[in-house]
């Protein structure tokens, strides 16, 4: 089905509402969630709202929602892990959700200023700035099978005690994987390998799998709103600014030695994404919690999320390499608007083309698009 051009530019307004994964339901609330994790590392890159080094946690909410999203067809349909032609349409389909649009970027802002630079990101040598976290997911998508068949090779396990397992097994990922151990180049050093964090991911489908098979009363939703909210309030009061505010206020010391909380723990602030999205899908559709993430405009920069990731730092240091203003707020706005703009085009014509480049598994009666 062709589109015309101003169709084609505003294709991710009509997806907030009726795109449809590749399998299973879409849960439409964690495109709210995924919008939470684009502000939080705009935010911190632009130094606004007292949120300057918070991206960390941006980025640990995005791989966290990327390993729950890419677990499910595994955690309902376990069988997939053992089957050829199943895990290399995924790995396929992963390849072609991440690299046109990362090789147009790159293109784009790096070959015209340094060629051989460009080289080194074509083939993920170099992964500079926020472009390390590209190379994480794309090894972690071509092992993620592999883990799937590990876990499945032993029958007849709940997903409950699968979901504790993987938990437990992240914790010491976290603690014995280190860079001395096995590292990835990323923004100009040596970086962690952080499959821990998509682990917790894994763990978060497992354990929403065994949730939503039981019946939950009002009291555990209203619980499980207050926990979301309580995860959702840790993107903003553990930043630096804010513990130090916090701390003139309650006269004790919170952790002051740590310059950003989410880059020295990065499986606590994991888990705390974990929470997070368990409580989103359990809390009630009438809670604060599920209103907050349900709201289209939040969901609507959710479905921009990689765009906008890709696009806003080169946007960010074009602004401030040619002294628009001084005003970070100004910066920031600027940011938001051009970088939303340009995602509209790239999303329209690079990201969605290449979505149904390998078709889906779903049949054509459930695709509301007919693609």
């Amino acid at each position: 089905m062709r589109l015309s051009l101003g169709k084609q530019v505003t294709r991710f307004w009509y997806d907030v509402d009726n795109k449809l994964p590749t399998h299973g339901e879409n849960y439409a609330v964690l495109d709210g969630v995924r919008g939470l994790a684009v502000f939080t590392v705009l935010l911190s890159h632009c130094g606004v709202f007292n949120m300057l080094g918070q991206g960390g946690l941006g980025v640990w909410l995005f791989f966290v929602l990327s390993g729950f999203l890419l677990s499910i067809p595994f955690v309902t349909e376990p069988q997939r892990a053992w089957s050829i032609k199943y895990t290399s349409k995924f790995i396929a389909r992963r390849l072609l959700r991440i690299i046109p649009l990362y090789y147009f970027v790159i293109l784009v802002v790096i070959f015209p200023k340094d060629k051989n630079l460009f080289w080194d990101h074509l083939i993920f040598a170099k992964a500079d700035g926020h472009l390390w976290s590209l190379k994480q997911e794309l090894i972690f998508y071509i092992i993620m099978p592999a883990i799937f068949a590990i876990i499945h090779s032993i029958p007849k396990i709940k997903p409950w005690v699968i979901s504790l397992f993987l938990l437990f097994a992240s914790f010491l990922l976290d603690y014995y994987l280190t860079i001395d151990k096995f590292s990835l180049v990323g923004n100009g050093k040596n970086l962690p390998f952080y499959c821990s964090i998509f682990m917790l991911g894994i763990s978060t489908a497992y354990m929403w799998q065994h949730i939503k098979s039981k019946r939950t009363s009002n009291v555990y939703s209203k619980l499980f709103t207050i926990l979301g909210l309580l995860s959702l309030a840790a993107f903003f009061i553990t930043s630096k600014e804010n513990r130090l505010l916090i701390s003139d206020v309650l006269e004790i010391d919170i952790l002051s030695n740590h310059e950003y909380l989410a880059w020295d723990f990065p499986w606590v602030f994991g888990l705390s994404c974990c929470i997070l999205i368990l409580s989103v899908l359990s809390s009630h559709k009438s809670s604060t919690l599920n209103a907050i993430f349900r709201n289209k405009i939040l969901r609507m920069f959710g479905v921009l999320g990689y765009s906008m990731y890709l696009v806003h730092y080169f946007v960010l240091i074009f602004l401030q390499q040619y002294g628009i203003s001084d005003n970070k707020l100004i910066i920031f706005f600027l940011t938001l608007s051009i970088t939303f703009l340009i995602s509209c085009v790239t999303y329209g014509f690079i990201e969605k083309p290449f979505m149904r480049l390998l078709g889906s598994n779903r049949p054509k009666s459930q695709r509301k698009d007919g693609l």
